[in-house]
């Protein structure tokens, strides 16, 4: 409180009271960047607000000036009651921004502080793509086989990535490295197509997002492969017949369930692999492959996601076609190879032998045969069998097929062989001594034997054929043949022999037959013919 006298030349006074306040002080002030304009990490005076807000304290009622490094006022206002201010500044360039507050009291006292922010209003936009190690089978297709894939991608250096899909849940987190590359690999995703955001913020807070549509897809069908059940006596081997001529079997690769589009890869005995890829056709009805006994089929399917399913095989039976095949033999009983069976080659019983060998069969194989298609007779073979072969009686002409067959149900091509025909018919000749005696004693006279002293012996030959052969002798003398003639049939063939002569004949064929001898021996010569003739051994008197 002041009091101001004057006083003048006469010695008076008067005053007058004056109360000032003296204030050569001021609160030093303070300021941050406010915490909803220092965005993305608070405390890092780091900001995406071109306007941010700085807030502060100083003395109360004090005006606050916000200023740049150029001295450029952006921002004005007071400290309230309460010692604060809040002051949102005009708009500032992106770049480091050395502000400073300053306040000013009501005594003109001024105080400041710097506060350095840094306004960065601008990000990179991110890339992103499916990693090609998690781009399963087909790079570049976006689909995958892998329910965690990988995204990569690029961005700010430093931001943060977070990966959403499409019902906004975080699948997947990272940061943009030194080099300005991210890679992230996702919680696992559901079979599907997953719309993907990848969004980058970097330490200002300013995002960006790009948008990455994949679809994951981890099932894939399991094929099956078939054998075709051509073992119709079911012995579990196939035999010849059940192979067919070219000795295999069907399998099929049944892919039902797949898609138009996978690839089935399938191998036989671990052989090169042949891949198909599948047309509807082929899903429709499968894929059917010839294959031999013993071979196993191994089979997978994948997809263009890189699926692959299990293997899965199946392997043919083993097969038992070998069989012997028997042999047909006819005895060799023609003896003079005519090509035709006489009597006597056939034998009284007019049969001959065939004999069925089953060398190469074995003990148990079972041979079937038939004479001239009657009913068959089936041999189960034995080790003698094996050895000796099966011999039957066969008439002539007769047709004997055989074939032999095993446990395997193999059979084998029939063999067969035909006997030759018989002839076997041959006439029997008869001789007949001419009947010259006249009074029927038993004795030939000289009148009843005449002038030459001989008697007609007459050998018919009916029933016989031209080309047949006559054989006589008479009395066993050196034997006669005859190669009959129409007229010999006819007429038989005479001679003349003496009294008591024997006369002896046979008929015999091209075919070899020869018929049963026949003979007749003529009457002695009674003694009137010795007294008569000279004595000859052959007339007997009495």
């Amino acid at each position: 409180a002041l009091t101001i006298t004057t006083t003048d030349t006469a010695g008076n006074a008067a005053f007058v009271e004056q109360t000032i306040t003296v204030d050569t002080g001021i609160v030093t002030p303070t300021a941050d960047i406010n915490a909803g304009s220092d965005s993305a990490i608070n405390n890092d005076d780091i900001t995406s607000d071109n306007t941010p807000t700085i807030d502060g304290t100083g003395e109360i009622g004090a005006s606050v000036v916000i200023t740049n490094a150029a001295n450029v006022v952006v921002g004005t206002g007071t400290v309230d009651a309460d010692g604060n201010y809040s002051i949102t500044t005009s708009t500032l360039v992106d770049g480091t921004q050395a502000l400073t507050i300053t306040t000013t009291d009501t005594a003109g006292n001024a105080a400041f502080v710097e506060q350095t922010i840094t306004v960065d209003t601008g990000i990179v936009t991110p890339t992103a793509d499916i990693n090609a190690g998690s781009d399963s089978a087909i790079n570049n297709d976006d689909i995958t086989s892998d329910n965690t894939p990988t995204i990569d991608g690029t961005g700010e250096i430093g931001a943060s990535v977070v990966i959403t899909n499409a019902a906004n849940v975080v699948v997947g987190t990272g940061t943009v490295d030194a080099d300005g590359n991210y890679s992230i690999t996702t919680s696992t995703l559901v079979d599907g197509t997953q719309a993907l955001t990848i969004t980058t913020t970097d330490t200002a807070g300013n995002a960006a997002f790009v948008e990455q549509t994949i679809t994951v897809d981890t099932a894939v069908v399991t094929p099956s492969v078939t054998i075709a059940d051509i073992d119709a006596n079911d012995d579990g081997v196939y035999n010849a017949a059940e192979l067919g001529t070219d000795g295999t079997v069907t399998a099929t690769i049944a892919v039902t369930g797949s898609k138009a589009g996978d690839t089935l890869t399938y191998n036989v005995d671990g052989a090169t692999p042949v891949t198909v890829v599948l047309t509807a056709d082929d899903i429709a009805n499968g894929i059917a492959i010839e294959v031999l006994p013993e071979a196993k089929v191994t089979a997978t399917l994948s997809d263009d996601a890189g699926n692959t399913s299990a293997p899965v095989s199946a392997t043919a039976f083993a097969a038992d076609v070998d069989i012997a095949t028997p042999s047909v033999t006819i005895a060799d009983i023609d003896a003079n190879d005519d090509g035709v069976y006489n009597a006597a080659e056939l034998g009284t019983d007019g049969t001959v032998t065939a004999t069925i060998a089953v060398t190469g069969s074995k003990a148990g194989d079972t041979l079937t045969y038939n004479v001239d298609g009657a009913t068959p007779v089936t041999v189960v073979l034995t080790a003698d069998d094996i050895a000796n072969g099966i011999a039957i009686e066969v008439l002539p002409e007769a047709k004997v097929t055989a074939t032999l067959s095993d446990d395997a149900g193999n059979t084998s091509a029939p063999v067969s062989a035909t006997a030759f025909a018989a002839d076997v018919d041959i006439a029997t000749p008869s001789v007949t001594i001419a009947d010259i005696d006249a009074n029927d004693d038993g004795v030939y006279n000289a009148a009843e034997l005449g002038t030459d002293g001989t008697v007609t012996a007459t050998i018919a030959v009916t029933g016989s054929k031209a080309g047949d052969t006559l054989t006589y002798n008479v009395d066993g003398a050196t034997p006669v043949t005859v190669v009959l003639t129409a007229d010999d049939i006819a007429n038989g063939i005479a001679i003349e022999v003496l009294p008591e002569a024997k006369v002896t004949a046979t008929l015999s064929d091209d075919a070899g037959n020869t018929s049963a001898p026949v003979s007749a021996t003529a009457f002695a010569a009674g003694c009137g013919y010795c007294d008569a003739k000279r004595y000859d051994r052959r007339y007997r008197c009495q």
